[in-house]
């Protein structure tokens, strides 16, 4: 029996790996990775994204967290989406506030985007060397979607692992969402630390303070 999408899974868990932990693509996954791009008119894979070691191995982050962002900067423009000047602004406190080592509220009315500019602050650490995470983010369960939306949206290279569901359900999710090495995670119903943070295979963990409270 076909499954739909499946190749594309498996070549897009291939890249994922390669980006998180630098090991090199099998070649005959390459080849169809290669094939894949070419018929939807995209660039080798080479040419557009960089593996996670390379990254590792920068002694600086590409960009000085304490510079004022004036504009937008590309990685969020080549998404599509436009921030509005005020969350601009709050995205450069966020900033300030952790180069500081200073925690932050972002208390704006809502409707204006806390959502937006809490994620893109997050992806700017990542996206300019500042940190990969993972990070964490607990939310109200009747607003997980829309966090899931607007990640897709504003932040399209980072990976979010959303840890939600019933008792079962998140026994699965961290067995095998939480890392690429089989049992990092202790089996079984009942949540307990990893044994290794090494090869996370996440930047984001998104929940619910439901769960925090079931699982801590």
């Amino acid at each position: 029996m076909d499954i739909a999408y499946y190749d594309e899974a498996i070549n897009k868990y291939w890249i994922h790996r390669e980006k998180m932990l630098g090991e090199p693509i099998p070649k005959h996954i390459a080849k169809k990775i290669a094939a894949q791009r070419e018929k939807k008119g995209l660039p080798p894979l080479e040419a557009t994204d960089e593996p996670m070691c390379k990254k590792k191995k920068r002694e600086k982050p590409t960009v000085d967290i304490r510079k004022k962002y004036e504009e937008q900067p590309d990685f969020i423009t080549e998404t599509g989406g436009t921030l509005h000047p005020y969350q601009l602004e709050g995205i450069n406190w966020l900033r300030h506030c952790w180069s500081n080592g200073t925690d932050a509220i972002l208390a704006d009315e809502m409707g204006l985007g806390k959502t937006v500019q809490s994620l893109t602050f997050l992806y700017s650490l990542m996206k300019e060397g500042h940190s990969k995470g993972p990070f964490l983010i607990a939310a109200p369960l009747s607003t997980i979607i829309n966090w899931e939306r607007e990640a897709e949206q504003w932040c399209p290279d980072f990976y979010i692992v959303t840890y939600v569901g019933d008792r079962d359900s998140r026994m699965v999710i961290r067995e095998h969402e939480f890392s690429f090495v089989e049992g990092a995670v202790k089996g079984g119903p009942k949540a307990s630390r990893m044994r290794s943070q090494e090869n996370m295979k996440f930047h984001v963990l998104l929940t619910s303070y439901e769960c925090i409270n079931m699982d801590k």
